[in-house]
C-alpha cells in the first residue's frame, strides 16, 4: 500500500495538521452547537418538517450563495477570507449564547441561526477547500481528502455527546460558548500561516464573469456532470438517519442526552471507516467500487432503522449509516477534486457544494416532511428506495478513470503578443480559425479527436465552436471558435491543463502539412470603426 493510500498521511505536513486540528476543533463546536440547538427545537415543536427544515437552513444557503461564494474566493486572498467568515461565525454563536443565557430561544431565532450559520459556511467552505491543494502535495490528496471527511465525523462524534450532555445539564447556553471559542481558534491557526504571496494575475475575473466561466466549464464537462449527479443524489437520500433521529429520539421518550450519544455513535462509525476500513480496502476497491460499498451499507442503515425500538437498537444501526455516509463521500469528494482545473478551484468547490447541499437539504425537508404526513417508516423506506436508485447510477455513471487525469496548469501561452494588432482588454468579439490538413483515411479519427477538442475551446472560454471543410481544398479542415473579447481569450490562453495538451495532442497528429497548422486570429469591427487598426 503507498502512502496516498493511508489515511493518517498527509498529517506529515505540518501546515495541513495544524489546519487539520483547528477544523476538528471548530467541527465539535458546531456539532455541540447544532445538537443543542435541534434538541431546544425539538422540545419546542410538534411539527416534524419544523426539526428537520434547520438541517435544510444550514444547508439551503450554500447552494444559493456558494456559487458566487466560489467566484470571489478565486479572486481575493482565500486565506483572510476564511479568517473573516470564522469571525462571522464567532459573532453568530456569541449572539445565540448572550440570547439562551435570557433564557429567550424561540424557534425562529433557532432556524434564523441555522440560516446565519449556513450563510457564512458558503462563503468559508469554497475557500476552505480551495486552500487545501496549496498546503498539500497531490499524491497525498486522497489521504488529505479522507481525513477532511474524517475530521467532520470525529466532530460529529464527540460533538455531539458534549452538546447534549450540556443542552441536559444547563441548557443551549454553554455549548454555544464553546462554539464560539472555536471558531477563535480557527483564525488563530490562519493567522500563524505564513502563505507565500499570490502570483499577480493581469487578467483577474470579475465576480460576474467567473460565476459565468464556471457555469460553462461544468456544461462542457461530462466527468463534472457524472458526479454532481452521483453527489447530489447519494447526499439527498443519506440524510435520512441524522435527519430523522431527533424525531425517532424524541417518538421514543429518551431525553437530549441520548440524542448525543446517538449521533455520536453516526460520527464513531465514520471515524472506524476512516482511520481502520478505508485505509485497507482503498489499495484492494476501486473509487466505484467504494462508493457501492459506502451505497449499501447506507440503504442496509436506512432500512433497518424503523425496527430499530430503543437506544442500543438504534446506536446498533447508526455505527454502519456513519461509516457509509463517510466512505460515499470521501469518495465522492476526491471525484470532485480530481475533475476541476486549478483556474476554477474555488468555483469548483462551490459548485461541489452546491450539489451536495441542495441534496441534503431537500433531502432533510423532504422526509421531514413525509414523516409528518405519513409516517416515519415510510420516510426511511422512501429514502432506501432511492439509495437503490444511486447504486444503480454507480453501475452506469462510473468515475474510476477520473482520478487519474493529469490537471496541472501549463505555462500561459503567449503567441499572440507577436500579432501585428494589439486590442484594448475589452475589444471583441475574437474569432480564432486553425488550418488541418487531413488524410482522407484519417477523417474519422480526426473528426473523433476533435470532438474532444470541441469541448476543451467551450469549457476554457469560447461561446461558440464549428468545424468548416474548404470547398476548394477538400483535405483542409478550418476549427473556428468565437471568445467574447480579447481579455476572455488571454485568460483562455492561460487555462492550458496536461489533459488539454494531451487531447490537443491527439488532432495535431492527424496534420499531414510540412508546417505546423496555420492559426489565425480576427477581431469584429463594426462599419465604420477605425479602432484596432495597426499603427
Amino acid at each position: 500500500m503507498n502512502e496516498s493510500s493511508n489515511a493518517p498521511s498527509a498529517l506529515s505536513n505540518p501546515v495541513f495538521r495544524g489546519l487539520w486540528i483547528a477544523s476538528v476543533g471548530s467541527g465539535i463546536g458546531a456539532t455541540m452547537h447544532d445538537t443543542a440547538a435541534i434538541w431546544t427545537l425539538t422540545l419546542a415543536t410538534s411539527q416534524a418538517w419544523v426539526v428537520t427544515l434547520y438541517q435544510s437552513l444550514l444547508s439551503l444557503p450554500i447552494f444559493f450563495l456558494a456559487l458566487p461564494a466560489g467566484a470571489i474566493a478565486d479572486i481575493v486572498d482565500k486565506r483572510r477570507l476564511s479568517m473573516r467568515v470564522q469571525l462571522v461565525g464567532a459573532v453568530i454563536a456569541a449572539l445565540m449564547a448572550v440570547c439562551a443565557f435570557m433564557h429567550w430561544t424561540p424557534v425562529w431565532l433557532l432556524l434564523a441561526g441555522a440560516a446565519a450559520f449556513g450563510c457564512a459556511s458558503a462563503f468559508g467552505m469554497p475557500a476552505w477547500q480551495a486552500l487545501m491543494p496549496e498546503v498539500i502535495e497531490k499524491p497525498l490528496m486522497s489521504s488529505a481528502i479522507a481525513l477532511g471527511s474524517l475530521a467532520l465525523n470525529l466532530s460529529r462524534a464527540v460533538g455531539p455527546f458534549l452538546g447534549g450532555y450540556l443542552v441536559s445539564a444547563a441548557g443551549p447556553a454553554p455549548a454555544f460558548v464553546l462554539n464560539a471559542i472555536s471558531f477563535i481558534a480557527v483564525v488563530i491557526v490562519l493567522a500563524r500561516w505564513r502563505r507565500p504571496a499570490p502570483a499577480p494575475r493581469p487578467n483577474a475575473e470579475t465576480v460576474a464573469s467567473a460565476m459565468v466561466a464556471a457555469l460553462r466549464h461544468v456544461r462542457y464537462s461530462r466527468p463534472i456532470q457524472r458526479v454532481l449527479l452521483r453527489h447530489g443524489l447519494f447526499t439527498f437520500a443519506a440524510i435520512a438517519p441524522s435527519a430523522l433521529l431527533p424525531l425517532m429520539v424524541k417518538n421514543l421518550g429518551l431525553p437530549g442526552s441520548s440524542y448525543g450519544f446517538l449521533m455520536g455513535c453516526y460520527g464513531l462509525g465514520a471515524i472506524v471507516m476512516g482511520f481502520i476500513v478505508l485505509p485497507r480496502l482503498r489499495g484492494r476497491l476501486t473509487l466505484d467500487q467504494l462508493t457501492l460499498t459506502g451505497g449499501f451499507l447506507s440503504l442496509a442503515a436506512t432500512a433497518a432503522l424503523p425496527f430499530a425500538k430503543n437506544e442500543w437498537q438504534l446506536a446498533a444501526v447508526l455505527v454502519p449509516a456513519g461509516m457509509a455516509w463517510l466512505a460515499g463521500m470521501a469518495q465522492l469528494n476526491l471525484a470532485g477534486q480530481s475533475v476541476f482545473p486549478h483556474w476554477v478551484r474555488a468555483r469548483a468547490s462551490a459548485i461541489h457544494l452546491l450539489a451536495a447541499q441542495g441534496g441534503i437539504s431537500i433531502g432533510a425537508l423532504l422526509w421531514g416532511a413525509l414523516t409528518q404526513r405519513f409516517g416515519i417508516a415510510v420516510a426511511f423506506y422512501s429514502a432506501a428506495a432511492v439509495l437503490a436508485l444511486y447504486m444503480i447510477l454507480t453501475l452506469r455513471l462510473r468515475m474510476d478513470r477520473f482520478v487519474q487525469m493529469d490537471l496541472s496548469p501549463l505555462p500561459a501561452d503567449h503567441s499572440h503578443e507577436t500579432l501585428v494588432v494589439q486590442p484594448a482588454m475589452e475589444d471583441g468579439p475574437v474569432r480564432v480559425s486553425i488550418r488541418y490538413e487531413i488524410n482522407p483515411d484519417d477523417e474519422p479519427r480526426f473528426l473523433t479527436a476533435v470532438a474532444a477538442l470541441r469541448d476543451t475551446r467551450l469549457r476554457d472560454g469560447a461561446y461558440r465552436w464549428n468545424l468548416w471543410r474548404d470547398m476548394e481544398s477538400p483535405a483542409v479542415l478550418w476549427e473556428v471558435f468565437l471568445v467574447g473579447s480579447w481579455q476572455e481569450h488571454l485568460r483562455q490562453s492561460e487555462r492550458g491543463t496536461q489533459l488539454s495538451r494531451e487531447i490537443e495532442g491527439r488532432v495535431l497528429a492527424l496534420h499531414r502539412g510540412a508546417e505546423p497548422p496555420l492559426v489565425k486570429h480576427f477581431l469584429h469591427l463594426e462599419p465604420g470603426s477605425a479602432d484596432c487598426l495597426p499603427a
